[in-house]
């Protein structure tokens, strides 16, 4: 099961991974690429104006007068020493000017400038600007790649000229080129990394559940183990009673009474597996009222001093408050009280055996202490003894209980804003704190 979900964690971790590169990746070649084109695109038309500019100029004389104008030698300087090449042909489609090395015949670099007029016969894009229409196209044989950009002018006579500026973009489908092969080297390595990384964070992401099935499946053997005591009582004890078919039932007492209170027992370890089960579905309704706490105490110690196991133990409540509010349910604060004096008398021992519950106020929360001169708990143990079922040592584990009631206790607790912890000396006692705001106090 695990598996299946390790397996489902990684595939969709993988894919989010996956997806987010290749968006990344498609961004910034879209990007690039434009980026790049526009560069060279608007190059091609400002050089594509500045040569309208001097279309009212014989070209082939003033290759021999650059002197002649000053603008103009300016502008075949710029063509010069820029990557920029620029072709003009007359209404015939004859030369008429050209600068730059082109690498391509006229003819074909003629083919190019005519689409122009394809009207959408041919891929190209165009731009209007003010002084007129700009057509692009990409032209390449070969190794030679060429963005072009043709403009129509009319010189002084009134004749169409068609003006081609082109640039090579070699360098530029290169340095696209292995920005795509970075990119997608970037998805491959990233989706190696994403499988390893996924498989980490599935992982993780597991342990909350491999614990929780493996506490599941503790609190199952532990639930067995604890039913299984009184069960094996009571069937041994009804078993001697049939095995003794000819006493009377005032006879057998002794083996009903075994019976009896295996009995209980086990009801009371299935009360309190209900209870714990209900709690963790959150199906344990709480009914917050102002109650007083030193009430429920008192009222909590007189019922257990009625005890028969509660006979020889002296249990006292010390506060200087005659009373403490506190927003809670009744009884849920019952319960509680009643669990530690309870988990108290179980480990008492001694001829001075003594409970003390002392109730003071620190700051905003109300402190309820419940000391025994019990046995008293390890320091390694004190952090397990609200795991259920578990006893620390020999002597709690002949102490008969559900071994879930501090489990509950700390669940009441939490539930009502409060924290609970424990302080212990072994062999000594033991001190149950328990921290929960209150509303308001009276001091005696």
């Amino acid at each position: 099961m695990l598996n299946k979900i390790k397996l489902g964690l990684m595939a969709i971790n993988t894919v989010v991974i996956v997806v987010i590169l290749a968006v990344c990746t498609c961004f910034m070649y879209v990007v690039t690429s434009y980026s790049l084109n526009s560069t060279v695109d608007n190059d091609l038309i400002n050089m594509g104006y500045q040569t309208k500019r001097f279309s009212d100029i014989n070209y082939q004389k003033k290759k021999g007068n650059l002197h002649i104008n000053q603008d103009f030698t300016f502008f075949e300087e710029k063509l010069t020493n820029s990557k920029i090449m620029v072709i003009v042909f007359d209404d015939d489609l004859k030369k008429i000017y050209s600068k730059g090395k082109f690498f391509v015949s006229t003819g074909n670099l003629k083919q190019v400038a005519l689409t122009y007029f394809a009207n959408g016969r041919a891929p190209k894009k165009t731009v209007t600007e003010k002084d007129g229409i700009y057509s692009f196209a990409n032209y390449k044989d070969k190794n030679i790649s060429l963005r072009t950009c043709t403009t129509v002018s009319r010189n002084e006579k009134g004749e169409l000229e068609l003006i081609l500026t082109a640039q090579e973009t070699n360098k530029e489908s290169a340095l696209i080129n292995s920005l795509v092969f970075v990119l997608v080297l970037t998805i491959i390595v990233g989706s190696v990394l994403s499988v390893i990384g996924a498989n980490i964070i599935a992982d993780r992401s597991l342990i909350p559940i491999k614990t929780t099935m493996d506490n599941q499946k503790q609190f199952i053997a532990d639930a067995s183990h604890e039913l299984r005591t009184p069960i094996a009582v009571i069937k041994t004890n009804l078993e001697l009673v049939l095995s003794n078919e000819e006493e009377k039932v005032k006879e057998q007492k002794t083996w009903l009474n075994y019976a009896t209170k295996e009995a209980s027992r086990m009801d009371k370890i299935v009360g309190d597996l209900l209870f714990l089960s209900r709690a963790d579905l959150n199906q344990i309704p709480f009914n917050f009222e102002n109650i007083d706490i030193i009430y429920l105490i008192k009222d909590a110690i007189e019922m257990t001093k009625g005890l028969p196991k509660a006979n020889d133990i002296t249990m006292l409540l010390t506060s200087k408050y005659e009373n403490v509010y506190i927003n809670a349910d009744k009884n849920k604060i019952t319960q509680l009280i009643m669990i530690l004096l309870d988990n108290s008398i179980k480990y008492s021992k001694g001829d001075n055996k003594r409970i003390i519950v002392n109730v003071d106020i620190k700051k905003n929360d109300v402190v309820i202490k419940v000391t025994d001169n019990g046995v008293g708990i390890s320091e390694e143990d004190i952090d397990k003894v609200f795991t259920r079922f578990y006893r620390v040592d020999k002597s709690r584990n002949n102490t008969k209980g559900s071994g879930l009631g501090l489990s509950i206790a700390q669940w009441i607790v939490k539930n009502h804003n409060g924290q609970i912890s424990i302080e212990s000396t072994l062999g000594e006692e033991t001190n149950i704190i328990i921290t929960m705001p209150f509303s308001e106090y009276k001091e005696i």
